[in-house]
């Protein structure tokens, strides 16, 4: 029976033991993100697909994912390596919410006159050093929401690539309709200017716009790994409309226990033991 049914059995959290995560949104960042007509109970049945989906990737069996109230959401990840629950937590905090922010016309000699205009927030982009495989963090004024709305919610799909000339990863990006649109007046009325891409609220990159992108598609390029820039690439597929905060984290031992999977084993082959009960 053992042989035969090897590999067919799959053992939740009650059976096998793992990891626990309570985790909590920002409900009142998320409804500004994803829109004002959005509810939390909306919001978090949301987020709830979008871990599911970031769970699958690593082949956990059983997961529990499920609202808690509150903007809370339990997951339950069984059987999971060391390795992988770090990499699983990283994963599921991730929001990675993409904006796109215009780059003060003189930030330079605004920042260099220690004035921060109304509408605008100081940031840092991680810039080249000097140093091969380093970068330093440089201070750029930003606009403090997005370009008219352009967001992570507006991609239609990311993928990685690299640059045939210096073999780095790069992060490529494709919109929506609506997106690609939006991408293309914006890109075709602010020619020169810089346009900041911001995950997460860290600016990744701001380079100047040199012509109109009308195709919808662009690229994120930066310090990446490749490992780094397939994470980013999966966030953006699968963003959510707000960071994700770990307020409990605990590891969940089998509460059946070895007692009850051993008398389920008894119980299997107790008709056999007594033929008068067959």
């Amino acid at each position: 029976m053992q042989r035969s049914a090897a590999g067919q059995f799959r053992l939740g959290l009650d059976l096998q033991g793992g990891t626990q995560f309570l985790l909590e949104m920002d409900m009142s960042r998320a409804q500004t993100n994803a829109g004002a007509m959005m509810n939390a109970d909306f919001i978090a049945e949301q987020a709830v697909e979008v871990l599911r989906r970031r769970v699958d990737r690593f082949g956990v069996s059983e997961p529990v994912i499920a609202p808690a109230g509150g903007g809370r959401i339990l997951v339950q990840l069984p059987g999971l390596s060391e390795s992988d629950k770090l990499q699983a937590k990283a994963q599921i905090q991730k929001a990675a919410f993409l904006e796109f922010r215009m780059v003060h016309p003189d930030s330079e000699g605004q920042l260099s006159r220690g004035v921060v205009p109304p509408g605008y927030v100081r940031m840092y982009e991680m810039v080249p050093s000097g140093t091969p495989g380093q970068r330093i963090p440089q201070p750029i004024l930003v606009k403090r929401a997005s370009e008219r709305g352009l967001s992570g919610k507006h991609v239609e799909g990311a993928g990685v690539g690299h640059d045939p000339a210096t073999g780095s990863p790069y992060v490529s990006f494709s919109l929506r309709p609506e997106g690609a649109q939006l991408f293309g007046e914006i890109t075709q009325a602010a020619i020169g200017e810089r346009l900041a891409i911001i995950l997460d609220g860290e600016v990744v990159s701001a380079p100047r716009i040199n012509g109109a992108i009308l195709g919808g598609n662009g690229q994120i390029t930066g310090s990446f790994t490749d490992k780094e820039a397939f994470e980013l690439a999966t966030s953006l597929e699968n963003p959510l409309a707000a960071p994700l905060e770990v307020k409990e984290e605990r590891g969940v031992d089998p509460s059946l226990g070895a007692d009850a999977i051993a008398s389920g084993k008894m119980a299997t082959l107790e008709p056999s033991r007594n033929p008068s009960r067959r």
